[in-house]
Order: C-alpha cells, then structure tokens, then sequence
C-alpha cells in the first residue's frame, strides 16, 4: 500500500512547511474514514470502573493503615519513665 506521504530526503525540493500542509490535507481529507475506524467510543467516564474500585480500596487501606499506626503510639496515660530508643554501648 502506497503511504499518502511523499519521501522526504535531504536535498529535496519539498520544505518542512509543505510537507506538514501536505500531511493536515491528508488528515482533513481523510477524517470521516478515521472516525469510521476507530468506531464508537466505549467508554462514557473517566476514571474507568476497575481502576475507580482500585482507587478506593488504595484509600481504604490508608485509612485503616493510619489507624493502626495511631494505635500503637504512647498515649498521654503512659508519661513516666521509658527506655531511651537506642542502644548506648553501641553508639560509645
């Protein structure tokens, strides 16, 4: 099958500025078989079904990660003497 678009090589005749005139007249020209093509869009929303559940059960598991991060911090009732979080003799 013959391309719509000449060949272009260094020397020719043909500029940049033709050459993309050339290739908007054959896109413009050739629209209606595109759209044709490509058929009826599929899809009415984004993000798609699959990836908006994926999403949310990200987010899910954020939340339930938070609070279980919040759980095991000192609350308030626990003030007093606690051990210092790193090992003395190897830091000597």
């Amino acid at each position: 099958m013959a391309t719509p678009y000449p060949a272009q090589h260094h020397g020719d005749a043909m500029t940049t500025t033709t050459a993309t005139a050339q290739h908007l007249r054959t896109i413009a020209t050739t629209w209606g078989d595109l759209e044709d093509a490509l058929g009826a869009a599929t899809q009415a929303g984004w993000p798609p079904v699959s990836l908006r559940s994926y999403l949310a059960g990200l987010d899910q598991a954020d939340i339930e990660e938070a609070a279980a991060l919040r759980a095991m911090e000192r609350s308030p009732d626990q003030i007093g003497q606690r051990p210092i979080p790193i090992r003395l003799d190897i830091t000597d």
